[in-house]
């Protein structure tokens, strides 16, 4: 495994250390479990919508911004989760 050194604003250090202690984890538990959920997230093929979450972190390429206008531009039929449900058999 390999060592990484972060700095954290005193606001993140302080919720991390409050939530270690209630979870009774390690902090590098929970700072790599996150890590890992954050980079899974931006593995996925469904970047364009990850980037409209991301917005303020990432900068969105001119392809990505293209396909967003194209998205919005849109018309989305909306389906009721029980239909969504029964067609996938829950």
């Amino acid at each position: 495994m390999k060592l990484v050194s972060v700095r954290l604003d005193e606001e993140i250090y302080e919720e991390l250390e409050k939530q270690a202690k209630f979870l009774k984890l390690p902090k590098s538990w929970i700072i790599r479990r996150a890590l890992e959920h954050y980079l899974a997230k931006l593995a996925r093929k469904d970047r364009v919508e990850l980037a409209f979450a991301l917005a303020e972190e990432i900068e969105p390429t001119g392809e990505e911004k293209r396909l967003v206008e194209e998205f919005r531009k849109k018309p989305h039929k909306f389906i009721p989760q029980e239909e969504i449900e029964k067609e996938l058999g829950l």
